[in-house]
């Protein structure tokens, strides 16, 4: 069991008819690499085919979009998108997932390289080579 002030794994994967409460994450057992990777696609593709607000954080999302979200959601459905990628780069090795994190993290843009330091933030690592 993870205790609420430890960090979170990138994925959880739980039987919940065996383990009511989720304590035991399945997600790094072989035995259930087929499921993970079946519902982490079905995710993905879900993410990719709406507008997910939910990659901006809360007070932006306040400021910008509370008169009109679904409208701000289409017309910010590409930077979202990028976004989930960028945010799936955890899902990879460090050496996959390291020239996409530098690129994030150099990017010109604000929410880009607040999801690049999130992803090398998962790695966990001191150095990071551009």
């Amino acid at each position: 069991m993870q205790a609420a002030f430890e960090p979170k794994p990138v994925e959880a994967l739980y039987n919940v008819e065996q383990d009511f409460y989720e304590t035991k994450n399945l997600a790094t057992d072989p035995q259930y690499k087929k499921e993970l990777l079946s519902l982490r696609k079905e995710l993905q593709d879900t993410l990719q085919s709406l507008p997910d607000l939910g990659f901006y954080p809360e007070p932006y999302l306040v400021n910008q979009a509370t008169e009109s979200p679904i409208q701000f959601g289409q017309q910010h459905k590409q930077d979202l998108l990028l976004l989930s990628q960028i945010a799936d780069l955890q899902l990879l090795s460090f050496e996959q997932a390291q020239a996409k994190m530098v690129k994030a993290l150099t990017s010109e843009n604000d929410w880009q390289r607040y999801w690049g330091l999130n992803v090398a933030l998962s790695f966990k690592r001191s150095t990071l080579t551009c």
